[in-house]
């Protein structure tokens, strides 16, 4: 099995993109940091051949943050590898490297992120004229404190994953 990244593996290792490449860096879809993990991810996979069937879905970068989400059951790969990686990563700076797996759903997501604090409730609206859905969930205020991303980075997140926007309200 092969290797799957955000973007084609001849556009990393000539740092050239392709069409489709280009149109998703234009669009933001995919970053230089997408080129460069991918880069140190193939250079890893030629002596640990335990990532040579890892996928990586999507990179979410925020300003204190870079977070990694990976096919269902792959965390382990990226964390076993992970020492490594930072050894290589000379755009990280000061960013924290986090890693998800793939999820449709929000309270799994939310699960993931926040564990063991829980929303008081999770709601799913849908707007009109074209049915889009959002989702809304409240916390208890006491809980701002522990949680250990900022709302706005938690909903930039959660949108990028779940393919939908998100926010975090605390009452």
């Amino acid at each position: 099995m092969c290797m799957k990244l955000t973007l084609d593996r001849m556009c990393i290792q000539t740092k050239n993109l392709c069409k489709a490449c280009q149109t998703a860096m234009d669009k933001g879809e995919i970053s230089e940091f997408d080129m460069e993990l991918g880069l140190i991810l193939m250079n890893l996979a030629k002596s640990n051949k335990y990532l040579n069937d890892l996928t990586i879905l999507n990179i979410v970068e925020t300003s204190n943050n870079v977070f990694i989400m990976v096919k269902k059951g792959q965390i382990e790969k990226m964390e076993k590898a992970h020492d490594q990686i930072i050894e290589q990563l000379g755009s990280l700076e000061k960013r924290k490297l986090y890693y998800f797996e793939k999820t449709k759903s929000s309270k799994t997501l939310v699960n993931m992120l926040l564990h063991p604090i829980k929303p008081i409730s999770s709601t799913t609206i849908i707007l009109p004229p074209d049915g889009q859905k959002e989702i809304k969930l409240k916390f208890k205020s006491k809980y701002k404190s522990e949680i250990p991303l900022p709302a706005i980075e938690l909903s930039k997140l959660t949108s990028a994953i779940l393919n939908m926007e998100t926010h975090y309200i605390f009452v």
